[in-house]
């Protein structure tokens, strides 16, 4: 990957490599309105607005080099090489504002228009906000590539860089779906819902969320491995771990109700009770005389 090279080696002697901005022009065209290939110190301050979008235009950054740590509502969260983090309007991931701790170099890119919002929607909600991809994919180097064309004069034809900003993002939808679908096949051939149960992924949507994927195409392919409706079945993995857990474990209600995935101790203590017939404390009191007795 020569090119990849010789970009990166290029990010070291200054801290904008590239930068572009175009005026929207044709509503037919794939419009890239900003594109910024950056090299990043420890000590320098990081935009707040790195990757926030609008109504009108929307963002996506790779990261090459370093990491950037972020942290909200959900704890902390370090972004390596190879993740990529899109702004979809109303989709956008509410990012705080990132910290470094490290160099790091990445290119960000913009769009507009009614064509290219509308394909940043499409993979944004099929594949999620936030991608982690190999480096050496198409989607890099397509990237890298796409730097090279806005250095040179044909960047001034609308149509020739409407063309190249489609070609880069051709590279990362396929890019996507290929590893989207092979992480697919893998699961159908190793995971269970009792597996998926032990390792917090409790719900079809958190297992779609973990993989990027779409809820109704995940189903679609675990109803075919499982050969039973995926939520039916994760729904009976949840009350089974739930009532070893009950045995097992000191766990309280409240906490193996937040931890089973349900919104509330009365939601789960009424689903549990569905099922065994008793509620959880009823069988936590049983198992724990039927051991005790053993």
């Amino acid at each position: 990957m020569e090119i990849y090279e010789e970009i990166m080696n290029q990010a070291k002697h200054g801290d904008v490599i590239f930068s572009a901005n175009t005026p929207v022009t044709q509503p037919s065209l794939f419009h890239l309105s900003s594109f910024e290939f950056k090299s990043l110190k420890s000590t320098d301050k990081i935009d707040r607005n790195l990757l926030r979008s609008t109504a009108k235009v929307n963002r996506c950054l790779l990261l090459l080099s370093g990491n950037i740590t972020l942290k909200d509502a959900y704890g902390k969260r370090v972004l390596e090489p190879g993740n990529v983090l899109l702004s979809s309007g109303s989709d956008a991931l509410d990012f705080p504002i990132p910290s470094i701790q490290e160099d790091i170099i990445y290119i960000r890119l913009s769009v507009s228009g009614e064509i290219a919002l509308n394909a940043f929607h499409y993979i944004s909600r099929s594949f999620g906000p936030a991608q982690k991809l190999p480096l050496n994919c198409q989607t890099f180097k397509a990237a890298l590539r796409l730097t090279q064309f806005l250095k040179s004069d044909d960047a001034k034809n609308p149509y020739r860089t409407s063309a190249e900003a489609y070609h880069w993002f051709q590279n990362w939808w396929s890019d996507l779906d290929r590893l989207a679908n092979a992480r697919i096949r893998k699961i159908r051939h190793h995971a269970t819902p009792e597996n998926l149960v032990k390792t917090g992924l409790v719900t079809v949507k958190a297992y779609a969320q973990f993989l990027g994927n779409t809820n109704s195409h995940l189903s679609e392919k675990l109803s075919k491995s499982w050969n039973v409706a995926p939520g039916k079945a994760l729904r009976m993995a949840r009350l089974s771990e739930a009532a070893r857990l009950l045995e097992k474990t000191e766990l309280s209600i409240n906490e193996i109700a937040e931890k089973m995935g349900y919104s509330s101790a009365s939601s789960f203590i009424r689903a549990f009770k569905v099922t065994y017939s008793v509620t959880p404390s009823a069988y936590r009191i049983q198992h724990t005389a039927q051991n005790a007795s053993a």
